[in-house]
């Protein structure tokens, strides 16, 4: 009997425990949320909420190797919780481990029957990244007696991601017509449409209908900024996002956009500034959890900083210009980066006095060092402006004994050899917008004035062009990549980390870019990029036409021929 009520005590308190808990953590009381959990955990070691609690607490703090280390704990518990696989999911995708959170999501999912609302909350975080899965997972909840707009909106968004067009997506959208009618989310997804299919013109006049029929919103305002951006129109992009971040300065994504903007328009300072709004994003991503502080420029001599790499292996081949700068201020540097690029940077002569580490999901970041910085905010605390940010471009050099072996691998017939890469990521509608359309790309791989040498990965993509190709070899990392490339005459590329090695090595360079390219491409005049100003940047002249760039690419061969 004792016992009984012992018990029943014992879970009432549990559950003021779990209220108090909660409540702290949504007011923003950490330390209180921390301790109701562990008096929860102090009368039942296995509380589900208080593992859960316990690893939102330590998610919040920074703290993320804890906070995966509870949500597991919560999940081994109660395996049919779907909170904790959400709370993974999104600690993976600011580390950028994407298809670690895609085994979650099915993890998740064979185990979690969940709410329509929580599948688009599974789904939505790896639509980017894995549209032919999501698509997959969220066909199925695609039916006329589900009104749940969440599902047929991410539905939308998977579309776009996989450049699907034509009847199919006409079916949606006159699907959503009906099921929808008169509401603000098929007002969204027709905005959404008549930019996704380039009808630009319809696509401003709808958004600005819509800005004025919902005054209360920032969506349609901040649509209108991206069409604006998408389609070169910057003067117009930066009048509209300044506007946002005047009117809501914690809006980070706004920011973040205008930082695109002033970036691509040359104001380099000012947006390197604004692009440090990336880490306060939804699936934005920091190490303030670190014990030493963040370094803003302090002097460096005789100091251990700690670089981290961020985003794409472009990104980490465009910023790793300056690490030397570092080394030369003084400092010691310990770099961490994925296991593809780590041998490169390792290897490399200018930082033989830093220490470089492989990223992997089994290494604890170093605490003994004096200062912590994300590989892409270097530039800007070192005040890099519009007039230096291409210094230092040229700075990877390939290992003389792979290049000697490449040069046995790929003898030369008298003609010219030129590396191309056709394709960047197709698993996402980034992906799709930079590579070059598969029956376009014969019409550059046929010039008989050049031989062709691919530098495509994976070998799979070469496939339907081997006839068009002199040589397709087995490349097996970033090594054998740059010593291919010093081989070779030029490199033809869209945008990939491939132009970016090609680029620092110092070759000579042609990328194929869209009408609005990345600002990590764009500059002053058409061609002259601000960060690599040796490279030339072929342009779309209008939207998703690729006809421009590829017209003008035979005559620079020619030249190339000719030399």
């Amino acid at each position: 009997m004792f016992d009984s009520l012992r018990k029943k005590d014992n879970q009432k308190e549990i559950f003021r425990l779990i209220d108090e808990g909660f409540g702290a953590l949504e007011n923003g009381q950490l330390d209180q949320a921390a301790g109701s959990a562990e008096r929860i955990l102090a009368i039942e070691a296995n509380q589900v909420d208080a593992l859960f609690l316990s690893g939102r607490v330590a998610q919040r703090r920074e703290r993320l190797d804890l906070a995966q280390d509870f949500y597991e704990r919560a999940i081994l518990v109660k395996p049919d919780f779907i909170d904790p696989y959400l709370k993974m999911m999104e600690i993976l995708l600011t580390g950028f481990q994407w298809e670690e959170a895609l085994a979650v999501c099915r993890l998740a999912l064979s185990r979690v029957k969940p709410t329509l609302d929580q599948l688009v909350d599974i789904c939505a975080a790896l639509t980017n990244e894995f549209p032919a899965q999501m698509r997959e997972l969220l066909g199925p909840a695609l039916d006329r007696n589900n009104t749940n707009s969440r599902v047929w909106t991410a539905y939308q968004e998977v579309l776009h991601r996989m450049n699907v067009t034509g009847p199919e997506y006409d079916l949606f959208m006159a699907e959503m017509r009906d099921l929808f009618p008169g509401t603000l989310e098929l007002d969204a997804a027709e905005a959404l449409a008549l930019s996704y299919q380039n009808r630009t013109e319809e696509a401003i006049v709808l958004n600005q209908a819509l800005r004025e029929k919902y005054p209360q919103l920032t969506l349609f305002d901040y649509s209108l900024a991206r069409i604006y951006r998408a389609n070169g129109r910057y003067e117009l992009a930066d009048a509209q996002l300044t506007r946002l971040v005047d009117a809501f300065p914690g809006k980070a994504d706004f920011a973040f956009l205008l930082s695109e903007i002033k970036l691509c328009r040359g104001a380099i300072a000012e947006g390197l500034a604004l692009n440090e709004k990336r880490f306060a994003r939804d699936r934005g991503f920091n190490w303030t959890y670190l014990p030493m502080p963040n370094w803003r420029g302090e002097p460096l001599r005789g100091k251990r900083i700690l670089v981290i790499e961020e985003q794409g292996f472009g990104d980490c081949i465009m910023f790793g210009r300056y690490l030397p700068t570092l080394l030369a201020q003084g400092a010691r540097v310990r770099y961490v980066c994925r296991p593809a690029i780590y041998a490169m940077f390792a290897a490399q002569p200018a930082l033989r006095h830093a220490e470089v580490l492989m990223h992997t999901a089994s290494l604890q970041l170093p605490h003994d060092m004096d200062y912590y910085i994300a590989n892409m905010s270097v530039a800007n605390r070192i005040g890099v402006d519009t007039a230096t940010a291409g210094n230092g471009a040229v700075y990877l050099v390939p290992d003389p004994a792979r290049v000697a072996a490449w040069r046995e691998k790929l003898p030369r017939d008298g003609r010219p050899l030129v590396g191309i890469t056709w394709a960047g990521n197709l698993t996402t509608s980034f992906g799709h917008e930079k590579s070059i359309p598969a029956d376009l790309v014969p019409q550059i791989l046929g010039n008989p004035e050049v031989a062709f040498v691919s530098l495509q990965m994976p070998a799979s993509f070469n496939d339907p062009y081997r006839h068009l190709l002199k040589h397709v070899p087995e490349i097996g990392d970033f090594n054998d990549t740059m010593a291919m490339i010093a081989c070779l005459d030029a490199v033809i590329s869209v945008d990939t980390s491939v132009a970016h090695l090609s680029a620092a090595m110092g070759q000579r360079t042609i990328m194929l870019s869209k009408f609005a390219p990345d600002w990590r491409w764009d500059g002053p005049v058409d061609g002259t990029p601000y960060w690599y100003p040796q490279v030339e940047v072929l342009r779309q002249e209008s939207p998703r036409d690729w006809s421009g760039p590829i017209k003008r690419l035979p005559q620079l061969l020619r030249n190339l021929a000719s030399r």
